[in-house]
């Protein structure tokens, strides 16, 4: 069986989302595909990977609505996968290797359900632009 390198891109997509929590996969009919269970036979792969902290879950409902994100922010995030994957490579080619640590070490603190970004063009004051995180208190902290 030969795989391609999408191929492999949409198997770890599919898995990506799923934290703290055993995914297997396995060849069936050729091809590679995620298994509902654990199989008692043949090959499989077990995937398992581990949250990086206990905040951004997306366990937590946010509203735009409720004023909890302004309507002016360009993007939210309420999960660590989402904000790995849509955020974090933007932020690996502006900030040093010490400021990323500080940045994920603040949005995987507990109590955090929400990060989003105010652009300065729309917040109208150059220190409410930027990096908002909000905890499920209802806080809203500019990083």
């Amino acid at each position: 069986m030969k795989l391609t390198a999408n191929d492999l891109r949409r198997l770890a997509e599919g898995a990506d989302g799923t934290r703290d929590k055993d995914l297997y996969f396995g060849v069936q009919d050729d091809s590679i595909s995620r298994l509902p269970l654990k199989p008692t036979t043949g090959t499989y792969v077990t995937v398992h990977t581990v949250w990086n902290g206990p905040g951004l879950r997306g366990t937590e409902k946010v509203s735009v609505t409720n004023c909890n994100v302004p309507d002016t922010a360009d993007a939210a995030f309420t999960s660590q996968s989402a904000f790995e994957k849509f955020a974090l490579p933007y932020y690996v080619r502006t900030k040093s290797i010490a400021e990323l640590k500080d940045m994920l070490d603040k949005f995987y603190e507990e109590g955090v359900v929400c990060v989003y970004h105010e652009p300065s063009s729309e917040s109208g004051a150059a220190k409410k632009s930027g990096l908002h995180i909000l905890k499920a208190d209802g806080s809203d902290s500019l990083i």
